[in-house]
């Protein structure tokens, strides 16, 4: 264990790419160990990706980049524009709605950072907004994009757990729609602070029109959420639902999508998708290992020698959750971790759709904090800011964040009221 851990140590002090950190430290370990053959390794990595349900990334990746080449994207910040535009700070408040919406199609923080941010942050700094408050609402809401469903880092969770992963997703639509809701809260009272306007009158007429000429990519999410919890799809079925659906939006009916941009669209979703795959090959060999340690086991007792109360137990599990996703990438740390830490909440006897939950959403907040956050890196290149700039402006946003994390850890029903109630 020794070898693992600290080949592993040099392989990240030299800054070496996490994937093949993973997957060299792993072998290193073989190696050592006479009794496992090398071709385990292939083995195991192999038989991390022979999984149906991560079919779904590709395809939610692929339904993305149709949203944002066929304008299905701006037509989403148009339908939020005549719903919560009429409010103080309205640019804000459509900020927030268009990334609520966004999430429910993609399922991909960086991805909704830079398709919102690239239309939002501009037309914020245009009408008076200060770059920074612009940078960070973007960064702040394009987060909800992992917990809302579809979500790439919930189907990772579950393939690595073995949790339901149509559960883990209906799981974040209320703390999804809650961190909206906080975010509008804060963005309302900084608005009125600093003076920013409505962004128009309400009105009737023009909502309804809106709502007429837009609500079409909105079926996406009906697709996803209605066909898994009606049982007619799986959520790899889904995402291949949604991908053919925004194929039909933004090639035949809006026909803003050129036949011509077909092959730069599959070769982008085609690498992102491999580079997360690749990762994640490598560090289901690595939780194999891990698992042959016992070193889940080792942590249990260790947390439990050090107190018998659970809630201290769980308030320490997310508090290092908070620092790690601060340091590392959400979905690395989840294929890191959660091997670790779901027999960790089964031991606290806790729902595993709600440790799930839990897990991830505490790790995506890393997402818009220093210093990998990686909507927050989007954001500021597209604002042209430096995260340093950012990074006070951020704190409000997050703590609305962190409030609501703290009620979604200690009322699991709050994760878990929609799973039971639509896959009873």
């Amino acid at each position: 264990m020794t070898a693992l851990l600290g080949s592993l140590a040099i392989f990240f002090i030299s800054n070496v790419p996490l994937a093949f950190a993973l997957g060299i430290a792993s072998l290193i370990w073989i190696s050592l160990r006479p009794d496992i053959p090398m071709v385990m390794a292939f083995h195991r990595m192999f038989n991390g990706l022979d999984s149906f349900p991560l079919l779904a990334i590709p395809f939610f990746m692929l339904a993305g980049q149709f949203m944002t080449t066929g304008g299905i994207t701006r037509r989403l910040v148009q339908l939020s524009e005549a719903l919560v535009g009429n409010l103080r700070g309205g640019l804000a408040h459509i900020t927030i709605m268009a990334s609520m919406f966004f999430a429910g199609i993609t399922g991909s923080g960086a991805a909704e950072a830079a398709a919102i941010g690239s239309l939002m942050i501009p037309t914020m700094v245009d009408e008076g907004y200060d770059i920074k408050f612009a940078v960070a609402l973007v960064t702040c809401s394009s987060f909800i994009g992992v917990i809302i469903p579809p979500s790439i880092p919930m189907i990772i969770y579950g393939v690595a757990t073995e949790v339901s992963i149509g559960a883990l997703l209906l799981a974040g639509i209320i703390p999804g729609i809650l961190l909206g809701i906080s975010l509008m809260i804060v963005a309302f009272f900084i608005s009125r602070r600093r003076g920013y306007g409505r962004h128009r009158s309400f009105s009737l007429p023009y909502t309804l029109r809106s709502l007429k000429i837009n609500f079409l990519p909105l079926g996406t999410i009906v697709v996803i959420v209605g066909g898994i919890y009606s049982g007619l799809m799986t959520p790899t079925e889904a995402a291949v639902a949604a991908t053919f659906y925004t194929f039909v939006l933004a090639f035949i009916i809006y026909k803003e999508a050129k036949l011509a941009n077909l092959y730069s669209i599959f070769i982008t979703s085609g690498i992102t998708s491999t580079i997360g795959l690749f990762l994640l090959a490598n560090a289901m060999m690595f939780s194999w290992i891990i698992s042959i340690e016992q070193i889940p086991q080792k942590i249990i007792e260790f947390l439990f020698s050090l107190t018998s109360n659970k809630t201290l137990i769980l308030i320490l599990i997310n508090i290092f959750l908070l620092v790690v996703g601060c340091l590392i990438d959400t979905i690395t740390a989840i294929v890191i971790l959660a091997p670790i830490l779901h027999p960790i909440g089964m031991a606290l006897q806790m729902d595993p759709i709600h440790f799930g939950l839990m897990t991830v959403l505490n790790l995506s907040i890393g997402m818009a904090t220093p210093p990998v956050g990686i909507t927050l890196f989007v954001a500021c290149a597209i604002g042209k800011v430096s995260i340093g700039e950012v990074t006070r402006t951020l704190i409000p946003f997050l703590l609305a964040c962190l409030v609501i994390m703290g009620l979604i850890i200690f009322i699991p029903e709050l994760s878990t009221f929609i799973p039971r109630m639509m896959l009873r």
